[in-house]
């Protein structure tokens, strides 16, 4: 939600600048008419999303036949132009980094571990 109230007070001048906007929130406000614009830092750390079926849903089939439908190319299209989402496999004209690629589950939990520890000591300066 922090997002959304930044990029709205972003569109609406109240801010000149954000740091916590994502292009799908700008895009939005902007297709409307507002006067904002989205320009990518040097270097993003990109979050590709993600979606999976909960252990313990009650039609798994389901869930899993719309996990299919999601990552296919008629259900990227369908994010990317009817809901604005963003795509992995789009190039944005900037540098993407995801630190997570080509990690197992044991060496992503492991490296999550280290994140979130320097994440917590970096924001309790």
């Amino acid at each position: 939600m922090q997002c959304s109230v930044r990029n709205d007070e972003s569109s609406a001048r109240q801010v000149p600048i954000s740091f916590a906007g994502f292009s799908t929130n700008v895009s939005h406000s902007a297709a409307k008419g507002a006067p904002i614009a989205w320009v990518p830092m040097e270097l993003n750390v990109a979050n590709a999303g993600g979606v999976g079926v909960s252990v313990h849903a009650p039609h798994p089939n389901a869930g899993l036949l719309l996990t299919d439908f999601l990552i296919s190319p008629e259900g990227q299209k369908m994010l990317t132009e009817k809901f604005a989402y963003g795509s992995a496999a789009k190039d944005y004209g900037f540098e993407k980094w995801y630190p997570e690629s080509g990690l197992s589950t044991t060496d992503y939990i492991d490296k999550t571990e280290k994140w979130m520890k320097i994440l917590r000591d970096i924001a309790r300066r």
